[in-house]
């Protein structure tokens, strides 16, 4: 028996999981908590699971490491986020979902650009198979954007944070293990995030947030700062090692399947024939672009 798609099993995992996290997220933020706060109580959440799977962190001996560590901390925690959240709020859903869905293309990209990654015929056609998938999912049959330059500009730049994350990631020593690096990701993603708590003049206090909240957001809140942050960036990071920062980055294509699947499922939004078709060609993009001859 060939047992060759086990590797792709942690990334297939996290995708199905962060496709969940935006109807979870969009329930709690009703209670009023912003997004800011939201994040830093995912980061923090993360932080103390993985001291608990990790209690001894790797002691760094180089300042370099540890300044690496830092940013990784930087692009894919505080920043990625903080700048997904404002490109939300000033440009729509749908053209911060297609411009999130160029993440594969940019971090390939940028691979290319510095010479870590030959493309193939093989990649890049399956890569735009499923781009054209994810357009599919999203517009969901409606070909307008409404164009908004500068959240479109801020959400790209979050684009380009997370392919400079996946770039690092791949720079991180072998002896470094990947529950030490999601531990100190956190850390530093908690850390830079920080302040732009403190310095929200409108949000509202702990316990305003505390009195609105009932089992279910709590519940809520927990998995996406256990699982969906502090487990499912580990596995995200353990298919970097396995499979290379390209292919595990493909499977983001799969976020806007689920994220159709659960607005069905919780807020019985229909499923269209667009959703279907989308879903075939994302899922037929990525065993193009993932076939065993793609290096």
């Amino acid at each position: 028996m060939n047992y060759e798609f086990i590797k792709y099993a942690p990334a297939l995992i996290v995708a199905l999981i962060w496709g969940s996290t935006f109807v979870i997220s969009k329930s709690i933020l009703e209670t009023g908590i912003t997004p800011v706060q939201l994040i830093f109580c995912r980061f923090v959440l993360a932080y103390i699971a993985l001291c608990v799977m990790c209690p001894k962190p790797y002691k760094m001996e180089k300042t370099l490491t540890e300044l690496k560590m830092f940013l990784i901390g930087l692009t894919g925690g505080s920043l990625y986020f903080f700048l997904e959240y404002n490109g939300l709020k000033m440009s729509s859903a749908t053209n911060v979902g297609l411009i999130c869905a160029t993440v594969p293309i940019a971090t390939a990209l940028l691979f290319i650009i510095l010479r870590l990654m030959k493309p193939t015929r093989g990649f890049i056609i399956g890569s735009m198979v499923a781009l054209a998938g994810v357009a599919c999912v999203v517009l969901n049959g409606m070909l307008v954007l409404n164009l908004s330059p500068l959240g479109d500009f801020i959400t790209f730049l979050a684009v380009f944070s997370w392919a400079v994350y996946s770039l690092l990631l791949t720079k991180m020593p072998k002896e470094v293990t990947e529950l030490q690096t999601t531990r100190r990701l956190f850390f530093y993603g908690a850390l830079t995030i920080l302040p732009v708590v403190l310095l929200e003049s409108d949000a509202p206090s702990p316990a305003e947030i505390w009195g609105k909240m009932n089992w279910t957001h709590i519940l809520g809140t927990a998995y996406l700062g256990l699982v969906a942050s502090g487990a499912s960036l580990w596995l995200w990071n353990v298919s970097f090692r396995t499979i290379g920062a390209a292919k595990t980055n493909n499977f983001l294509y799969l976020l806007p399947i689920v994220s159709a699947a659960s607005a069905a499922i919780f807020f019985s939004k229909e499923i269209t024939i667009w959703v279907v078709a989308g879903t075939l060609l994302i899922f037929i993009g990525l065993i193009i672009a993932n076939n065993k001859q793609n290096k």
